[in-house]
């Protein structure tokens, strides 16, 4: 088995000398190579082992080394069952992320955003598309690029949970508690305050994350609309803080 990149030509010098050539079926008739990315696709492969033969004139041989990689393993992938856990919308949303981290204790764990988008999807929500748009629209910026999606849901899981009164929390159990019609209405105002802190930050001359000693110690809307002249009125000690902030400097600068 190898490995070739989109041109199906292994090169040498540089790109000058052409090592192997796949770039048609007869080179790959002549090379006997079988190409992997037709192997779920029953009747192309099986235009594929019709024309192999014929171009080999059906020789004895050829037919035996195919019928062993066929036997071994092009039936075999065709015919592996993929292991699928259906769960209804019945099912608790507490089980649906217990299913979820079950099944990957085996690899990378998933992440709460991963998890939060598996309880969403339940109600037709995508929130990995939604997400994609607003570090688009919002977190594209030097200062704001680092956001996460884990990160945007945890400050908006604390911006819920202060508006909701008692206890404000925002660790993993409480992302995961969050609910699509919280995300919905406060999505946009956490947003807002992110562009906000962006304007404050840019004002006293921070324009990059890398200026930032702690980078999460940003400001979240309260669901208000202001610009930073206001928010200057309003919350003068955090305008000092920011510029203390500037006075930190980095080692090795």
């Amino acid at each position: 088995m190898i490995s070739v990149p989109a041109s199906k030509q292994i090169t040498s010098n540089f790109g000058r000398n052409i090592e192997t050539d796949l770039t048609t079926r007869e080179q790959e008739f002549k090379l006997k190579m079988f190409p992997l990315n037709i192997i779920l696709d029953t009747s192309e492969e099986q235009n594929w082992q019709n024309d192999y033969y014929a171009y080999h004139g059906y020789n004895a041989d050829v037919i035996k080394q195919f019928t062993e990689l066929f036997s071994k393993i092009i039936n075999p992938t065709q015919q592996y069952q993929m292991p699928v856990i259906s769960l209804d919308q019945t099912t608790p949303k507490e089980a649906v992320c217990q299913v979820f981290e079950n099944v990957n204790t085996g690899g990378v764990s998933l992440t709460a955003f991963e998890l939060v988008t598996a309880i969403f999807a339940m109600d037709d929500f995508q929130l990995r598309k939604g997400w994609e748009e607003r570090k688009e629209k919002y977190y594209s910026g030097d200062l704001l690029s680092k956001v996460t999606a884990t990160d945007f849901l945890t400050a908006l899981t604390l911006l819920s949970s202060f508006k909701a009164g008692g206890t404000v929390s925002c660790k993993k159990k409480d992302v995961l508690a969050l609910t699509l019609d919280k995300y919905k209405k406060y999505a946009d105002s956490l947003c807002n305050g992110f562009s906000l802190a962006e304007k404050l930050l840019k004002e006293e001359r921070i324009f990059s994350s890398d200026d930032l000693p702690y980078f999460h110690c940003m400001y979240g809307s309260h669901g208000r609309q202001q610009d930073a002249h206001d928010f200057r009125q309003e919350h003068g000690q955090a305008v000092v803080l920011v510029r203390r902030v500037r006075r930190t400097v980095r080692i090795g600068e």
